[in-house]
């Protein structure tokens, strides 16, 4: 079985993807809980919820952007590794 080493444009592509992973982590989950902080505060807002939803979906967006960049740096090699560890 033949590994291949990803290029160094992807590898490249990869961290910048995971700077942009972390970003939108740190900023989805930091205006999440201040949110559902808000929320469960005096003020009650009906909008909050909306707002709540934005940065869930921020949040998700970022661990999905770390979960392609990881694979993008892990190449074939680690596609191969993935497969034989699903067996």
């Amino acid at each position: 079985m033949s590994a291949e080493a990803p290029s160094a444009g992807a590898i490249l592509i990869g961290f910048f993807l995971i700077l942009c992973g972390m970003c939108l982590i740190f900023v989805g989950g930091g205006c999440a809980a201040f949110f559902i902080l808000e929320m469960l505060g005096s003020h009650h807002d009906p909008e909050s919820a909306g707002y709540v939803m934005i940065a869930l979906l921020t949040f998700g967006a970022g661990l999905l952007l770390l979960r392609v960049s990881i694979r993008m740096l892990r190449g074939k090699r680690g596609e191969a590794t993935e497969k034989e560890g699903l067996r």
